[in-house]
């Protein structure tokens, strides 16, 4: 995929919901990645062609405390997102992990 293909889905969402957007996205089928930081927080990018259905993710309405709300309305730190979060620094840590092993030999 070329580097104009990719457009800005999120620019002021901070982990552990990016993390979150990320897990529900990968199910979801649409590639993203995380290219550089705005002033708030890491920027996340989907294809050009996929941002309506990415989108469409942040227009879900989930109970929170009782309380139907906007998946985009949900504070970034919200312990909903947090087992994506932690699964994410899971996947990190073993990809260290098995970079040090082939560089170690």
């Amino acid at each position: 995929m070329s580097e104009s293909n990719w457009v800005r889905f999120t620019k002021r969402t901070d982990d552990p919901k990016l993390a979150y957007l990320e897990e529900r996205l990968d199910a979801l089928g649409i590639a993203n990645r995380r290219n550089g930081h705005s002033f708030h927080a890491p920027i996340l990018e989907v294809p050009e062609d996929k941002l309506d259905a990415a989108c469409e993710l942040l227009k879900e309405q989930i109970e929170i405390d009782g309380k139907s709300v906007r998946l985009d309305d949900v504070e970034d730190d919200h312990p909903m997102f947090q087992d994506a979060y932690e699964h994410a620094l899971d996947a990190h840590e073993g990809i260290a992990h098995m970079r040090m092993r082939k560089e170690n030999g």
